[in-house]
């Protein structure tokens, strides 16, 4: 079983990575792409747009039928979906059929969140999993990494829709590893509902779950805080082009270096929370205290307009990703750690769709807000988005409701 449980979380790193370099294909090759198809910023805004609504939506969809599914056909299945909405991008001819294209990656990417957690939750104790979230989110660090150089390289050597078509066809060969390597533990088969019952019992089950205060505090704490992770996946590197003056090369050989502080954010939370839960902490305190510092580095990203050199502004960058990564992480500690395990993916996707919500809203300003003004404003306002995030967090028990262990409806869960 640690065999296996081994091999589980290394396929999940991996589907992290692919998941991160299909998203942030497109801000890397933003300039690139609106030259092309004749877009401006407004028309990348509305693009970017088109992926986050759906992204928002099926965030509630994908962690029912995560629940529903189970890890095993839940990730095959999303996969699938984004990685041909990623490779169909490489063949688009108008920003409407970018659009689309996006609008299906964004349909299909919110599973490998609910699917990911929950087949570690399956695999893992609670000592071990804030470690494994971490390795996993890693993952998305990872992808965003090396996104800047490998979708540059490719961009450049064979033209930028190589690149949409390379990363779509990686995520199609995962599902065959992960289709031979994941099992589903073993549960004792739930009674089958009486016929007609299925539709009531499953509205019974999400009335139950949206009565959970935590559930919507832990739903307005992502969307308050996510849209600083948006800004830093799909206008930084456009920022760096445009107000940095960068170019496509220049980009791929320095963006990078943001990003590894994201993954170092975020293995580096689990690890602490990890400890002090294995030195007899409580999972939700451990993991409240640990965000709270983390959110108190994040506001530093104000003085990036103020840097007079761009070894300044990837350093200050770099501290606000560490920040907002392992910040994410350990908000998906908590969940898992809160939640009981028939409800958990499905509670966790509500939370990620207010991420997508605050992203959508985010993206519509900044595109208007840099438009009219520049990028300052938007630096400024995303500084004081974490300490906000704190009151919600504080607000969260310390310790799991009665109420919160929902009865599963019968043969749904």
């Amino acid at each position: 079983m640690r065999k296996r449980s081994f091999w589980i979380v290394a396929l999940l790193f991996v589907s992290a990575v692919i998941n991160y370099l299909d998203r942030q294909s497109l801000s890397i090759l933003a300039r690139t792409i609106q030259t092309d198809l004749h877009l401006t910023d407004l028309d990348y805004s509305r693009i970017v747009q088109l992926y986050l609504l759906p992204y928002t939506i099926a965030f509630m969809l994908a962690g029912r039928l995560t629940d529903w599914l189970k890890p095993r056909k839940a990730m095959a299945a999303f996969i699938f979906l984004w990685s041909v909405a990623n490779l169909c991008t490489g063949f688009v001819r108008t920003g409407m059929q970018l659009g689309l294209t996006r609008f299906f990656l964004g349909l299909g990417e919110p599973g490998n969140w609910t699917a990911s957690p929950k087949a570690i939750s399956d695999t893992l104790d609670s000592k071990t999993r804030p470690l494994a979230l971490g390795i996993i989110s890693v993952g998305a660090t990872v992808g965003a990494v090396v996104s800047p150089p490998v979708i540059s390289f490719l961009a450049l050597r064979f033209g930028w829709r190589s690149a949409f078509v390379a990363t779509g066809a990686l995520g199609l060969l995962w599902i065959v590893p992960w289709l031979f390597t994941y099992r589903q533990p073993t549960e004792e088969p739930a009674p089958e509902p009486p016929a007609g019952n299925a539709l009531g019992l499953e509205l019974k089950r999400w009335k139950q779950l949206m009565t959970q205060r935590e559930v919507w505090l832990l739903t307005i704490l992502r969307m308050v805080s996510d849209s600083v992770w948006y800004f830093y996946l799909f206008w930084f590197p456009k920022y760096l082009s445009d107000a940095r003056h960068l170019t496509l090369r220049q980009l791929g050989s320095t963006a990078w270096i943001v990003y590894v502080a994201a993954g170092l954010g975020s293995i580096l939370a689990g690890l602490a929370v990890s400890r002090r839960i294995g030195r007899g902490g409580p999972p939700v305190q451990s993991e409240r205290a640990v965000m709270t510092v983390l959110a108190c580095m994040a506001p530093v990203g104000a003085m990036i307009p103020l840097a007079s050199h761009l070894s300044w502004v990837l350093f200050l960058a770099a501290i606000v990703v560490f920040a907002q990564v392992g910040w994410q992480t350990l908000a998906m500690a908590l969940a898992f750690n809160y939640f009981p395990s028939e409800i958990v993916a499905t509670a966790w996707g509500f939370a990620c769709a207010g991420s997508g919500l605050g992203g959508l809203v985010s993206t519509n300003l900044i595109g208007h807000t840099i438009t009219s003004f520049s990028y300052t404003p938007v630096f400024y306002a995303l500084a004081v988005l974490h300490p906000i995030a704190l009151i919600f967090l504080w607000r969260i028990r310390a310790e799991r409701s009665a109420t919160i262990a929902l009865r599963p409806a019968p043969g749904i869960s």
